[in-house]
Formats: structure tokens, sequence, C-alpha cells
């Protein structure tokens, strides 16, 4: 039979010895490395067949599993071409979502079994079938036992710093909108002061600037309310801290940026002035 196989295999054109070669090699890993890497594998469904390379590589794929399969199950019979039609159609809407490695890999597991399907030395639709199912039971149980993904991976573009910058402005800019028809500042929305800051858009931080905003923070604090026990309790141990010298509390902070953004969001809104103008002209 190894003669017979050799002998099969040289009259493989090139491109079927190079596509023998790369599934040959696949198809040595162990059954876990396998299930890790048929997520790599190009699926047949992938491949564009108006294209007449991919088209000749799935041909190509096809006839070299026609060749190998058989001859390793010991069918003594050619494969009538009427099966290999009704294969080929039936894997193309069926199984479409498989390899051609994987297809090769099933049928290598179900020799391998100690229990395989029996073909009665017909290799056609109907067999093909029933080893190709086994084959999705097994992954599907391989992945699962060894909590192995069940999807590709895609790994992130890296964004560019116009990409970042572009993501920053916009949401600064629907901020500003959204601040003139309520007036508020929710919380989540800081970033708006540490960009507008950067650009040098707010009112000059100077001492006295700095110590004004401070006082109106601890002002604010102290009047805030609350019905939840557990917030009461952080405020008021944020405002003893405070009152304790410390004018880097991460609460005062937080409150002194809020009350800058609004000091210059509502000064923008006086002098009818859109944020989209005065980054322009920054």
């Amino acid at each position: 039979m190894e003669n017979q196989i050799q002998t099969q295999n040289q009259q493989l054109t090139v491109n079927q010895q190079k596509l023998s070669t790369a599934i040959a090699k696949v198809g040595n890993c162990s059954e876990i490395t396998f299930a890790k890497k048929a997520l790599d594998f190009k699926k047949i469904r992938d491949f564009d067949l108006s294209i007449s390379e991919n088209k000749i590589y799935v041909q190509d794929g096809f006839r070299l599993l026609f060749t190998k399969i058989p001859n390793l199950l010991g069918i003594k019979e050619a494969i009538h071409e009427l099966n290999k039609n009704d294969i080929k159609n039936m894997i193309m809407i069926k199984y479409s979502m498989l390899s051609l490695e994987e297809i090769d890999y099933a049928f290598k597991l179900d020799r391998w079994s100690g229990d395989p399907v029996q073909h009665f030395q017909l290799f056609n639709a109907e067999y093909v079938s029933r080893v190709l199912e086994r084959y999705k039971n097994w992954l599907q149980k391989t992945r699962f036992n060894n909590n192995l993904p069940i999807v590709k991976s895609v790994k992130k573009r890296e964004l560019t710093s116009e990409e970042k910058e572009t993501i920053v402005v916009t949401g600064v800019l629907n901020f500003f909108d959204e601040f003139k028809e309520n007036r508020h500042i929710p919380p989540g929305r800081f970033y708006a002061y540490d960009y507008l800051f950067e650009k040098k858009l707010l009112p000059p931080h100077t001492p006295e600037f700095k110590e004004k905003i401070r006082r109106s923070a601890i002002k604010h604090l102290s009047k805030s309310e609350t019905p939840d026990r557990k917030k009461r309790k952080d405020l008021k141990a944020a405002l003893k801290e405070i009152q304790s010298g410390n004018k880097n509390q991460s609460r005062l902070k937080l409150k002194c940026k809020e009350l800058v953004l609004k000091y210059y969001f509502n000064s923008l809104i006086a002098r009818n002035r859109e944020l989209l103008d005065e980054l322009s002209q920054n």
C-alpha cells in the first residue's frame, strides 16, 4: 500500500505537494495542540472562489484528500466521480466551516480511535459526513475539557496619537453641548478639565484663583447631602482630612475641577462662544 501511495504522490502537482507537506506537518500535532491551532487554519468558506488562485488551491486540496484518505483506509476501488462531486458539494454546503487541515485530521482521529466509522469499501458522502460529525463533537469536547478558546482573538490595532486626540476632542465637545442643556458636570468627565488645562484654555490658575476655587469647593462639599449612610461617612472623613490641611484630598481635587469647568463653560455661554471655536484658535 505504501508503494501505491508513493506512486500517486509523485503524480501530484507542485501545489498539491506543498499542501500535502503543510497538512502532514499540522497532522503530527497532539490532539490538544491541534485543537488550539484549528482556530488559525483558513476555513473553506473563507476562500473567495471567484479568484482563480483560491479555486485551484481548494480543488488541489480536495484532490489530495481524495487520494490520501481512501488509501490509508484501505479502500480498494477508485472513487467514482459522482461520489467525489457529491462529497465536495456536501463539504461546501454543510462543512465549509472546516479547513482542509481539519478534514484530514478528522479522518486520522477516526482511524486511530479504535472504533472507526465503518466504510464498507464505500467512500461516499454518507461515510464522510459521519466522520466529520465525529470530528466536530471531538473538537467541541476537547476545547471544553481543556478550557480552550472557541473563537480567534482579534489583535486590536494601537490608535495613533491623532486618533486618540480626535476621540478626546469629540468627547469634550459633546460634553460641552450636554452642559449647555443641563448645567451639570457628571462623574467621569473630568478628563475634559485635564485636556482643556493642557491646551491652556482654562482661566489662569493663579494662587488667588486656586484659593478661591478651593474655598468654594470646601463650601460645596460641606453642604452636600446624601441619603446613603456609607457616602455620608466617606464625605465626613474627607472633610475632616481637608480641614486638617490636606489640599490634595481626592474628593476636594475633583470638586475643584468640577467648579473650574463650570466657570469656564458658563463664561463661554455668557459670551456666546462655542468651544469648537476656542479649540480651533488654540
